[in-house]
């Protein structure tokens, strides 16, 4: 190994200073050598050190100072950047500039870097590509995307690193129109722009666009079709990006990826396995790609046998566990499989942030992120989702508003936990302020004023959204059943382009809570046929049974829940039987499934039998119900009444 991989093997600070004091005597005689040594102190954050190696050499070549430049800017060290940019000796030029304004181009700190980027930029004696393209990358990290694209049209040539920046992040805002325009502006169409405006197209969502210009491609390298490929697995059309591998002339392991990326965006396990398992080559991507695979799906055990048989495995390996983990609440493993990562970076932090914001846990997250030195967009995010998720808005609104850099993740974070809440007006507020909406955006403005009672307001969104999908159609059926509107329900219902269990079980809440029991009972077989039912959907039907008084189909319903399908029966599945029984008159056997029942008894229970005993001026059960609910529940005065009614109707 010799010095300089040597220095990139270094991820630790005793590490890197062991391999300083064994290359010690090489640096006097190597600038590069040097300089990568500064540069690696500064990666790992001890300035000090990377300083300490300058004032060791005699005469240290440019490339030491400018290293050490970019060493105190990536560590938000902009002043101490500043004064050494001013105190370089005798190389202010454009590398130095160019230098100097990359260095605070990617500083993560503070509002001010486009401001100090642009009086470097302003004050260069001349500028390259460099400068310009690092100017861009200042305005575009900063969310200023007009300036930027202004200075990018104002490039004497446009460079494609330029270009891409400036697609990469109107794509990340969703702004598909920003994104065409400037590719129409941009005075080169090879391969790599095309490239990286499918990637963006792609990411914002617009396939069709993105189709264009690929079949348009005079030429497609593995990497545009792959980035097509890509596209269309996140979008969920599995079957386009399989059209597009296999017309891939030549498959390498960066194609194969991507398709078994593809198998597991859309869920397809199985034959995700089955290529994972035929690969001629296999990488630690395509490793990585198979465990999230079952992380996502919640194949836990499957996971970790993966991870077991892995020869090698990193800390991207190790942090789809710490976040599958906390999505499935099992928080303690979470934390287990945390301590053992070696490189606590920001994504693998981030897993665990999200992890505590799962369960609940707002204090331990609040303490993470207070301890992060290195925050992004997707930190901020999940610090608000823990304070949004848990009602605690105004820390969620405080840290909203001193937020760095936003994302659409970010404000449809603040605005469910506003809308989940009920309060309206503030979610009106900032749904008013978005410059960007997408799906999420809409449905939860759509889905809040629903369940809020809010018709009007409900259907006027609806009809606004640019796009509509299960969850707006569900919402507005649900809006409409709310109001007692059956009609209008089953109109938008019949109208969905297509319907999943949740839509199902809306209609079916719809007709059992509005009068209609017998278009309930009769919609279930017909829901059989297309989707497999929930416990939810057992429990409205069976509500609507017990309103018709039919008793050998309830127990049937109820029977049928752990026999066919494999449900658990609730608390609240056996209370409806207890009910249809007792109406029904069947109290002995209303008596019995109360006291079988794998639940520990409460007052409602018992409250249905005695109020069926009135009807059925049964005057033993009456007293014995009674009793029975008043043990339970002694400060209930209804049972003395109920029971009072009992002996007057006998």
């Amino acid at each position: 190994m010799d010095a300089t991989e040597l220095l990139r093997s270094c991820k630790t600070l005793p590490a890197l200073r062991e391999a300083n004091a064994r290359i010690q005597h090489l640096l006097p005689n190597s600038a590069l050598l040097a300089s990568s040594l500064i540069r690696a102190y500064g990666r790992l954050g001890s300035i000090r050190d990377s300083r300490r190696v300058l004032d060791e050499l005699a005469n240290p070549h440019p490339f030491c100072w400018m290293a050490l430049l970019s060493a105190y800017a990536s560590n938000g060290l902009l002043d101490e950047a500043e004064d050494l940019f001013h105190r370089m000796p005798e190389i202010w030029d454009v590398v130095a500039c160019s230098e100097m304004l990359l260095a605070v181009a990617r500083s993560p700190h503070g509002r001010r870097s486009p401001q100090r980027a642009r009086a470097i930029f302003d004050a260069m004696p001349a500028r390259d590509s460099i400068a310009w393209t690092a100017m861009v990358a200042a305005y575009t990290s900063a969310g200023e995307l007009a300036r930027a694209h202004s200075l990018f049209l104002a490039m004497p040539e446009h460079d494609m690193v330029a270009a891409t920046i400036l697609l990469d992040a109107h794509a990340k805002i969703g702004d598909a129109a920003a994104a065409r325009a400037l590719f129409s502006a941009m005075r080169f169409t090879d391969q790599i722009s095309c490239t990286a405006m499918l990637t963006a197209l792609g990411e914002a969502g617009h396939l069709e666009d993105a189709e264009r210009i690929f079949a348009g491609m005079p030429e497609r390298g593995i990497v545009s079709s792959t980035a097509m490929l890509v596209a269309h697995a996140q979008a969920g059309h599995l079957e386009d990006a399989k059209r597009i591998f296999d017309a891939m002339p030549a498959v390498n392991v960066v194609a194969s990826n991507a398709m078994l990326y593809a198998y597991a965006e859309a869920g397809n396990l199985r034959i995700a396995r089955r290529m994972f398992d035929e690969m001629d080559e296999r990488d630690l991507v395509s490793w990585n790609a198979m465990l999230s695979a079952y992380a996502q799906a919640g194949d836990l055990h499957e996971a970790s046998r993966l991870l077991d048989r892995m020869k090698e495995w990193n800390t991207v390996s190790l942090t789809v566990l710490v976040a599958a983990h906390g999505r499935a609440g099992n928080l303690g493993e979470s934390k287990r499989i945390f301590d053992q990562i070696q490189d606590h970076n920001v994504v693998a932090r981030n897993a665990m942030l999200g992890a505590f914001a799962q369960a609940g846990h707002v204090g331990e997250a609040q303490s993470l992120f207070d301890s992060m030195l290195e925050r992004n967009v997707v930190t901020c995010n999940a610090m608000l989702a823990a304070n949004a998720q848990n009602g605690h808005l105004e820390e969620a609104r405080f840290l909203f508003d001193t937020m760095q850099e936003w994302n659409l993740v970010s404000w449809n974070t603040m605005l469910d936990g506003y809308a989940r809440l009920g309060f309206l007006d503030y979610a009106l507020e900032l749904f008013s302020r978005m410059k960007f909406r997408d799906l999420v955006t809409w449905n939860t403005m759509i889905t809040a004023n629903a369940q809020n009672g809010y018709l009007g307001k409900a259907k006027s969104l609806f009809y606004q959204a640019q796009s509509r999908d299960i969850v707006s159609w569900t919402a507005i059926v649900s809006a409409h059943a709310q109001h007692g509107e059956i009609t209008q329900a089953s109109r938008f219902y019949l109208s969905m382009p297509e319907r999943d269990l949740a839509a199902w079980n809306a209609m079916l809440a719809a007709f059992a809570q509005n009068g209609h029991s017998r278009t309930a009972c009769e919609l279930f077989p017909g829901m059989k046929m297309v989707e497999r039912p929930d416990d939810v959907s057992f429990l409205l039907v069976l509500h609507a049974t017990g309103h018709l008084g039919e008793v050998s189909r309830g127990l049937s319903l109820l029977a049928s829940m752990s026999s066919d399908y494999g449900l658990t029966p609730r608390k609240l599945h056996y209370s409806c039987m207890v009910d249809l029984l007792a109406r029904s008159g069947y109290l002995s056997d209303a008596q019995a499934l109360i006291d079988s029942m794998p639940y520990v008894e409460d007052a409602m229970e018992w409250t249905c039998l005695l109020a069926a005993c009135k009807g059925h001026k049964d005057v033993h059960f009456g007293a014995l119900a009674a009793k029975r609910v008043l043990s339970l529940k002694p400060s209930n005065p209804g049972a003395y009444v109920m029971l009072a009614n009992v002996y007057r109707k006998s």
